[in-house]
């Protein structure tokens, strides 16, 4: 398993998500430019959607807010993965973060992805 890899997989698939160009055909996340023609037509039909923050975090473990002293919404560290490696989605470094035994990794997130990130927790957050 190539660990850097990994965060830099994590951290397109979300900037993918926040330009709406990551769609979600028979329960697998596929950039558009991976579909089919025949797919590509269920899109413009809308058949098939984007998938959204929503979509790719709802099985998400775990995660930290990071928040003023007034209790406002300012960052969130998520755990996507657990138990060989730990991957974390923390949009106060900006970071995929990648953690397995000694070893660590991670990817920059897009600033469009990390907007996205914050937006969809912070919602929850408010919620």
């Amino acid at each position: 398993m190539d660990n850097k890899k990994t965060c830099e997989d994590i951290a397109n698939d979300l900037d993918l998500i926040a330009r709406g160009d990551m769609y979600i055909v028979q329960g697998e996340f596929r950039p558009y430019d991976t579909l089919s023609e025949e797919e590509r037509e269920l899109v413009e039909d809308t058949e098939i959607l984007a998938a959204t923050m929503c979509d790719y975090f709802e099985n998400v473990l775990g995660y930290d807010y990071i928040v003023s002293c007034d209790k406002e919404y300012e960052h969130v560290r998520a755990l996507v993965a657990y138990g060989g490696p730990n991957i974390y989605v923390d949009t106060d470094s900006g970071k995929v973060e990648l953690y397995w035994w000694g070893s660590t990794a991670e990817a920059p997130l897009s600033e469009a992805a990390r907007r996205a990130v914050d937006e969809f927790f912070e919602e929850l957050y408010c919620a």
